[in-house]
């Protein structure tokens, strides 16, 4: 099974909130709390803006991504939560019991990711932050193997 992702921003937090109407969606939070350097993947998941807001709350300069993807086919059913997890163990991004219990099985699952800008456009070049982050993750049926397009 492949599963494209299409994630969108950089999104401001004033931004975010006008694109999009306040449904669970997958996102991510980028951005550096005081002892950072550099931003940095602060969350990776599924939740409504107001959850979003709050999880954002100890992160400063936030930018935001949303996904979409685009091709999940009925008799997958909802796969967000599929990807969510993947990437919260494959980018090491702090996630909850329930998620760390999550079992992919022995199916073949690779998802591919794209970038773009809030208008749709693609980014020629990728942002710092998201220049450690895989954006092709394959799983053989027992370990996982990651690499940049």
């Amino acid at each position: 099974m492949t599963i494209i992702v299409n994630w969108f921003g950089p999104y401001e937090e004033n931004e975010i909130n006008r694109r999009t109407p306040d449904n669970p969606r997958l996102h991510l939070i980028f951005g550096r709390r005081y002892d950072d350097e550099f931003d940095k993947l602060y969350y990776a998941g599924i939740c409504d803006d107001q959850t979003l807001r709050k999880r954002a709350s100890t992160v400063f300069s936030r930018k935001y991504y949303r996904a979409e993807i685009p091709y999940a086919s009925p008799e997958l059913g909802d796969v967000s939560e599929l990807v969510e997890t993947t990437l919260a163990k494959v980018w090491r991004v702090h996630f909850t019991e329930k998620k760390a219990g999550f079992h992919i099985g022995e199916k073949l699952l690779s998802i591919v990711m794209h970038w773009y800008k809030p208008d749709r456009y693609s980014l020629k070049k990728r942002p710092q932050m998201l220049g450690e982050l895989p954006n092709f993750l394959l799983w053989n049926g027992s370990h996982w193997q990651t690499g940049t397009i």
